[in-house]
């Protein structure tokens, strides 16, 4: 069973239920609204026992009324479906008394009515029937012909002259049903139920733009039909168009055309709006189409979207912008932002009081919160684990939006934080989908916190950069940055001079600077890294190609040195860690050979002075050795003949010190020269300083 075919039988059976209502039939002890839809939707319904064995709430009623139930349906066989009465006006809201129940809310039975009132009601599945005065007690009872007998010999395009002329005068004998109108791409596809007591039954379909046509002969012909259905492919052109159908029945075509026609069915459609266009500008929902003239109001109302496919029809408690007739357009100041609507518009054409809606033209809006950037992301560096570095990230979560992190080696694109854009071109500010965290954060305390993501490998810094998201828009928050420490120096060479010593090494990456600091031998580096011993930068450092350590800085008794390498950003120093390397101290030691006395008489006797100065006090100075050559100046203690060898003496730093007398042999014409006797392992930590060349020639 299509959806059609069971508005088309419930509409029978709520003509039948009016009529009942109409002859005061007390409604309590009619079958429900409930009823009424589950004995529609029943396909199989054809005999009383399968009509009461249905899962209904009030069999009493049914099985009492089971027979006039069958025949509305158009089950043949039944007993009348209106037994003559007294006369009884028709209910005052044309409809389902008060004491009805109410309609289930998937109803699609539009347009809604309203009858006269002092405050018209909203009852939107209810239609006011024409009311129908007492049947005579001699009148016929009327039967409807099965809708499947009429159906495969239904025939369209009648010829619609030759039927009795319309007598206002004789009393109805139905209640009229409604005519269900379907938009569709040739015009307004018309469907009613089956009507007639006869094995024929013609239809004649009739529309106004401008009155209810009072008779068959009135209004616009649209079809003469056996059929229950028929298009109207005439374009609205006023605000509402009236349709009625009015059956003819009889034993065959002949008798049905001389037979008195009667209102089978009947409606008022509304011309839904026109060039409707509902859209979201700024925070605010705006709406505008064209209304047909002669309208009276259009009634907006906003669902929201989660609840938009169980609400069907016009609802007053949706409604906004009442204080408006909204033929223009409306406006919603009202829409709370994050959330998504679903706006629907419906024409309403007031008469005698009563309101006429049609179907609404509906679009859904999502209305977009103002993202507030995140600006206190806060990451805190996490002890290593098995040599990984990770950190710990916390922030507050703004009121609307999803927050998003993204980790990456530099930052967003400089003048892009707590700036919003479209969410695809956060690429452009940097910050591309392969850099987004997708660890689920955890909720601590109205706090969003990650707590150990990892630092990337080979990273001297990263950038943290939270990002808010809602309804296709970002906001990029504070980024905030981590410095790792830069590596540590590599090939690290000491190379001793008399007067400083060379320091050597690869500069490392992401470095600014190299820092020195010098302490005892052993000691750590100290933990601050201010009042460095000496530091250099990169340029410095590769135009003197090495780091110069003078001799007055580095302790006499042994020491290190420790490099630290230093990194700045965004106003922090960071170091990375200290490489150390050990210094050897260097004894320097200064000698002099003078003559005493008359300086030509001394060389002939041989008179020379060998004296020693040091710039520390020594206990015991090393073994010094004359060597002499005769051709050149000796350039090694084994370069030239030993001539004289002396004994270790103490040493005063503030005077010299006299080791002995030289006397070189008589026939000896050449250089002298004074070495440290001292094992090769040590000769790097002994320097002898050569007085001037005039002294020591010989």
């Amino acid at each position: 069973m299509t959806e059609q075919d069971f508005h088309v039988r419930l509409d029978a059976l709520r003509a039948w239920w009016r009529y009942r209502v109409s002859s005061e039939t007390d409604p309590s002890s009619l079958p429900t609204e409930d009823d009424l839809r589950r004995i529609a939707n029943a396909n199989d319904v054809t005999t009383v026992d399968a009509l009461v064995r249905l899962p209904l709430l009030q069999r009493a009623a049914v099985r009492q009324f089971a027979d006039e139930i069958l025949r509305a349906l158009g089950v043949t066989g039944a007993a009348p479906s209106a037994p003559a009465g007294p006369e009884a006006p028709a209910d005052s809201d044309g409809g389902r008394p008060d004491v009805a129940p109410a309609a289930a809310e998937d109803d699609a039975a539009w347009p809604r009515r309203e009858v006269p009132t002092a405050s018209p009601r909203r009852e939107w599945w209810t239609r006011p029937p024409t009311p129908a005065p007492k049947a005579p007690p001699t009148a016929p009872a009327l039967t409807t012909s099965p809708a499947e007998d009429r159906q495969p010999t239904a025939t369209a395009g009648l010829d619609p002259a030759g039927f009795a002329e319309y007598d206002p005068e004789q009393p109805p004998r139905l209640a009229p049903a409604r005519v269900v109108a379907t938009p569709e791409a040739a015009g307004l596809r018309l469907r009613w139920p089956p009507a007639g007591d006869g094995p024929v039954t013609i239809y004649r379909v009739v529309t106004s733009d401008e009155f209810q046509p009072p008779d068959p002969e009135s209004g616009r012909p649209v079809v003469t039909t056996t059929a229950t259905e028929a298009v109207d492919g005439e374009p609205l052109r006023s605000c509402v168009r009236h349709v009625r159908v009015w059956a003819n029945s009889g034993s065959d075509e002949a008798s049905a055309r001389r037979a008195q026609p009667d209102l089978a069915a009947e409606e008022t459609i509304v011309a839904p709006l026109a060039g409707c266009a509902i859209r979201e500008v700024d925070g605010i929902v705006t709406g505008s189409w064209e209304a047909a003239p002669g309208l009276t109001r259009v009634e907006v109302e906003r669902i929201r979207a989660d609840l938009a496919g169980r609400v069907r029809g016009p609802h007053e408690e949706y409604a906004i912008c009442g204080d408006s007739d909204n033929l223009a357009g409306f406006v919603d100041y009202d829409c709370v932002p994050g959330q998504t609507y679903e706006y629907r518009a419906f024409a309403v054409w007031r008469v005698d009081q009563r309101e006429l809606f049609s179907e609404p033209v509906a679009a859904t809006v999502a209305v977009p919160a103002p993202l507030s950037p995140v600006d206190d992301l806060q990451v805190v560096p996490l002890p290593e684990e098995n040599g990984r570095s990770f950190v710990s990230v916390r922030w507050t979560p703004p009121a609307t939006g999803n927050v998003v992190l993204y980790r990456t080696p530099t930052g967003p694109m400089p003048g892009s934080e707590d700036q919003e854009l479209p969410e695809d071109a956060l690429p452009q500010a940097r910050l591309v989908d392969a850099a987004r965290l997708r660890m689920p954060p955890r909720r601590d305390g109205g706090h969003g916190t990650l707590s150990k993501v990892p630092w990337p490998y080979d990273w001297p810094r990263v950038f943290f950069t939270p990002v808010t998201l809602g309804g296709g828009r970002a906001r990029i928050g504070r980024s905030v940055t981590i410095i790792g420490g830069p590596p540590p120096p590599t090939d690290v060479q000491l190379v001793q001079r008399v007067s400083w010593q060379l320091l050597t090494f690869s500069w490392p990456r992401d470095t600014a600077q190299v820092r020195v600091f010098v302490t005892p031998r052993g000691a750590p580096p100290p933990a601050s890294l201010n009042n460095p011993t000496a530091q250099i930068d990169k340029a410095t450092y590769e135009t003197e190609g090495g780091m110069r350590l003078r001799a007055a800085v580095l302790p006499r008794n042994g020491f290190d040195v420790h490099l630290v390498p230093v990194a700045f950003f965004g106003g922090q120093t960071t170091a990375g860690n200290a490489v150390t390397v050990p210094g050897r101290p260097l004894l320097v030691l200064r000698y002099q050979l003078t003559l005493e006395g008359n300086a030509l008489l001394r060389r002939r006797r041989g008179g020379l002075i060998l004296e020693v100065h040091s710039d520390v006090e020594l206990p015991r100075c090393p073994a010094l050795v004359l060597v002499g050559n005769k051709d050149r100046l000796p350039l090694a203690i084994s370069d030239g003949v030993t001539l004289q060898a002396f004994a270790p003496l103490p040493l005063n730093a503030r005077a010299w010190t006299r080791l002995g007398d030289v006397t070189p042999p008589k026939e000896f014409r050449g250089f002298l020269r004074v070495f440290a006797d001292v094992p090769p392992n040590l000769a790097g930590d002994v320097a002898v300083i050569d007085p001037p060349l005039s002294s020591l020639q010989w």
